[in-house]
């Protein structure tokens, strides 16, 4: 994750609803409200976590382990989940209520096991699921079924 801080003007930023991608403020003008953040992405991700605080820390964690993968990886935060990309698609952390993260994989051709569960037909591309209730369930199995859907992508 980049560490450098954009100014984001409250009454001339705006935040896509569906690419969750921020708007530059126009550098002309003196607005009232100021706010900064981590590229918008502390915003975002108040909007997806805000109601859920509780899984804010396994997607920490989560993203701390795809920062391993860089820099083929892109994130993209969209209304109500993330995903992460390489060349395509192969990651989508959903929340599904407010005590478990659901970790969407694309892995075809790969048998459901154990912790990995079959969701075909739950998300579009997204052939398996692993249910993360707290930071300690990301472990070394969830990194490496994340390397395969990343390495497949």
């Amino acid at each position: 994750m980049l560490a450098c801080f954009l100014r984001i003007v409250h009454s001339r930023a705006s935040l896509s609803q569906d690419a969750g991608s921020v708007v530059a403020p126009d550098p002309t003008s003196t607005p009232p409200d100021i706010r900064s953040s981590n590229n918008g992405q502390d915003t975002l991700l108040d909007r997806i976590y805000g109601k859920r605080p509780a899984l804010r820390p396994i997607h920490d964690v989560l993203m701390q382990q795809v920062a391993r993968f860089q820099p083929d990886l892109r994130v993209d935060f969209k209304k109500s989940y993330v995903c992460l990309y390489r060349s395509h698609l192969f990651a989508r952390l959903q929340p599904t209520g407010k005590t478990c993260l659901d970790l969407m994989l694309q892995l075809r051709g790969f048998e459901a096991s154990g912790r990995l569960e079959d969701a075909q037909g739950v998300k579009p591309l997204m052939t398996h699921r692993i249910r993360l209730r707290d930071p300690i369930d990301v472990d070394n199995e969830v990194y490496d079924w994340l390397r395969q859907a990343w390495a497949l992508s």
